[in-house]
């Protein structure tokens, strides 16, 4: 067992904002959660997937929704939520698993203030995804439910039964379109040995390891270690993303690049020809290394980034999964 605390939590923002990929929280803020954490508890604990007892429930707590609209400290939020969670459906939880990087952040915060370790581990394997049904839960066609979903403007629902994760999807987005446009859900639950058949482990520790490079800019070491390219350095050009309520989408232009975006950085094109797609990690850069979340990314209009990719870790490096992205995050060719 190790902990997260201030001594590693620079390293795994900026890993975390890497591997986000452009999605997840914006930095900032994200530093702002894991403070408001560290005033309840300064040591939180990273367990393992194979620490958890057998037989001891762990579920997830994430945000869903459209990414500028967070909010950071969620203590009465997610505290509420936590013990409704628990009342409605009986079961106990004994640990958290963060829903993706680059927003486990709020994983970490649930675990402060309920006293729960984290486990080190996500449910998108080690990135970000903008879907639920992007997860190992829909690769291994695991329930998903009982879920409880809280808009921060304080509405609930409860999800039982055979849901799948289109129908959770449609459901819990038009919820929180209605309501705020931002909110989190808890569920997922699982016993801690089913999950670890079934899990990418390691992952909150992936991203400090990252972080390390970045901290000191050392972009060509991270790229040697992971296996990753530098596509190129090039300009911001024009920025053509909105919110539509429940998604931050569009294009992003960089000279004869183009990204697409749906919350997170999903297709490259180089002169209208795809070199690099989802599930590997596409990320922009700035110069000293700083990951560059989506939501900010107006601001820097010609201004040189760089664009790198690494490619997908575990279970994403398989076809029959990297199908899951294809089929749900297919963009409309416009610009």
């Amino acid at each position: 067992m190790q902990y997260i605390n201030k001594t590693n939590i620079f390293s795994l923002l900026l890993g975390s904002a890497l591997l986000g990929t452009g999605g997840g929280i914006p930095l900032k803020a994200h530093k702002k959660i894991y403070e408001s954490a560290f005033r309840e508890k300064q040591n939180i604990a990273l367990r393992n997937v194979n620490e958890f007892q057998p037989g001891h429930y762990l579920a997830t707590v994430y945000m869903v929704g459209d990414p500028s609209k967070v909010r950071t400290n969620l203590k009465d939020t997610l505290t509420a939520a936590l013990d409704d969670y628990q009342k409605m459906t009986g079961i106990r939880i004994r640990g958290i698993i963060p829903g993706e990087i680059g927003a486990e952040g709020i994983a970490f915060q649930a675990s402060a203030y309920a006293n729960l370790p984290v486990a080190d581990s996500d449910l998108v394997g080690g990135r970000a995804a903008p879907e639920i049904s992007m997860d190992v839960f829909s690769i291994y066609q695991i329930p998903l439910t009982p879920i409880f979903a809280v808009s921060l403007q304080g509405n609930s629902m409860l999800l039982s039964g055979a849901i799948s994760g289109h129908e959770i999807e449609e459901t819990t987005r038009n919820f929180f379109k209605n309501n705020g446009g931002v909110g989190l859900l808890i569920g997922y639950p699982v016993k801690a040995g089913a999950y670890k058949k079934i899990a990418m482990r390691g992952t909150i520790s992936l991203a400090i390891k990252i972080g390390n490079y970045l901290a000191t800019a050392d972009i060509e070491g991270l790229l040697k270690k992971f296996s990753g390219s530098v596509i190129a350095k090039r300009t911001i050009t024009r920025v053509n993303l909105k919110s539509g309520g429940d998604f931050f989408s569009g294009y992003l232009h960089l000279q004869e690049f183009k990204l697409w975006v749906k919350n997170e950085n999903i297709e490259l094109f180089k002169k209208d020809k795809k070199i690099a797609a989802a599930p590997d990690i596409i990320a922009l850069l700035q110069s000293n290394g700083t990951p560059i979340h989506n939501s900010e990314i107006g601001g820097m209009r010609g201004k040189e980034v760089v664009i790198v990719t690494l490619p997908a870790f575990g279970y994403w490096k398989q076809k029959k999964n990297k199908a899951l992205w294809k089929s749900a995050l297919s963009p409309a060719r416009s610009v």
